[in-house]
């Protein structure tokens, strides 16, 4: 078999920037800020990139996609679809950014592919929140071979609404829904249709808001289930595909997001409505968990709900339009490291104790994308951990 050739020191991204997903924009986002840094850094190789991504990036991203990687460190993403668990990497330290939307219960086995993949690959895992670092813990990964990296909200949020989303004054009250009709399900519209209809009339003044991402499979499963209920109040649906600007501007329309997620590993939706200013309704289960003061978000409660395999929640069935919620600002004085695109190298500091589980009380802020937070991040070569970027800083640059 010929030998694969190397290019020159750096961090190489095996992450195929064809296919389109939160995961995607988060990979391409990475690049960029790494080469800003000064990082050498390669893209793994595609025909064309993902039309999804932000025009303004693309350039940057097309000039590192290379045929010879980095040499050095290999970082994949990996996910429970096959494109992801089948990436190969052929680094010096093999690295993986993880998400699952789901806890393992411990002492199942066997495992399937994916899971017998994750416990047993060499890999320095890199879970995108405490909840996904847990449920490799859960496979009985070392907890001592996890570094949380958490990605930051959409750079966007900075230009679009460099002071936060306005206080509005409208008499109608607009709910955003974001779902998916490959998965109502996992996003718990099931169950938040139902409590919309006993909640709210046609004659009051809300308007329900509904971003499928699955819309373009045709399912009528969604459409058919809000038929059903016996009133209804008036709906607006967001079915075409949205730039991530146009996304953040629906964001901005909004006086509400209500996120009943019975499974979520990282939730840029929330990530990204918490940093504009936008109210959540939220259940504390999953990778937002980590995120958000709860003064500052409406939370919805929620009982555990074991399945064959992972545990999950069911959130409560009523929804209250909230009265004088106070906004989770999350850009304000951000309390973890950052790596940003400034001229400098990062500085070494003594690292804060974070949070043990992703059942500790959250209370951080959040960086841009842009900027990258990382946690104890890729180890170096000597197999020490490099150190966190900078002090804490704020938005200004």
């Amino acid at each position: 078999m010929a030998t694969e050739q190397r290019g020159r020191d750096g961090i190489h991204l095996a992450i195929d920037l064809s296919q389109g997903s939160a995961l995607t924009w988060v990979a391409g986002e990475l690049a960029v800020a790494l080469a800003d840094l000064g990082v050498q850094v390669s893209l793994f190789p595609v025909c064309t990139l993902c039309p999804t991504l932000e025009p303004r990036l693309r350039p940057q991203q097309e000039a590192v996609i290379s045929d010879t990687p980095c040499l050095g460190y290999d970082v994949k993403l990996n996910h429970c679809l096959s494109q992801f668990l089948m990436q190969e990497t052929a680094g010096e330290i093999d690295a993986e950014l993880f998400v699952t939307n789901s806890r393992f219960r411990g002492g199942i086995h066997p495992l399937d592919q994916w899971s017998c993949n994750l416990a047993t690959n060499d890999a320095r895992k890199l879970p995108l929140s405490s909840f996904c670092r847990d449920s490799l813990v859960d496979l009985g990964v070392p907890a001592s071979r996890c570094s949380v990296v958490a990605p930051g909200y959409s750079p966007e949020i900075e230009s679009l609404f460099p002071a936060g989303k306005s206080r509005d004054a409208a008499t109608v009250r607009r709910i955003l829904v974001v779902t998916n009709s490959h998965d109502l399900d996992r996003y718990g519209t099931d169950i938040l249709i139902p409590a919309l209809a006993k909640a709210f009339s046609a004659n009051d003044p809300v308007e329900i808001h509904i971003k499928d991402y699955g819309a373009a499979c045709g399912s009528r499963v969604l459409r058919e289930l809000i038929a059903a209920q016996p009133s209804f109040p008036k709906l607006v649906w967001h079915e075409t595909f949205l730039s991530k600007s146009d996304l953040i501007r629906l964001y901005g329309d909004m006086h509400l997001l209500v996120a009943p997620f019975r499974g979520e590993g990282y939730a840029m939706k929330i990530i990204d409505a918490m940093a504009l200013g936008l109210p959540v309704m939220m259940p504390a289960f999953g990778g937002p968990w980590n995120t958000p003061r709860w003064e500052d978000t409406c939370r919805l409660n929620s009982t555990r709900c074991p399945s064959a395999r992972a545990t999950t929640p069911n959130t409560t069935s009523s929804v209250q339009v909230p009265t004088g919620v106070r906004c989770a600002r999350t850009r304000s004085s951000s309390r973890c490291g950052r790596i940003s695109a400034a001229p400098r190298r990062p500085t070494r500091r003594r690292q804060s104790p974070g949070p043990t589980s992703s059942r500790d009380t959250p209370g951080g802020t959040l960086p841009s994308r842009s900027c990258m937070r990382c946690t104890n991040g890729v180890p170096r070569r000597s197999g020490k951990r490099p150190a966190a970027a900078g002090r804490p800083r704020s938005r200004s640059r």
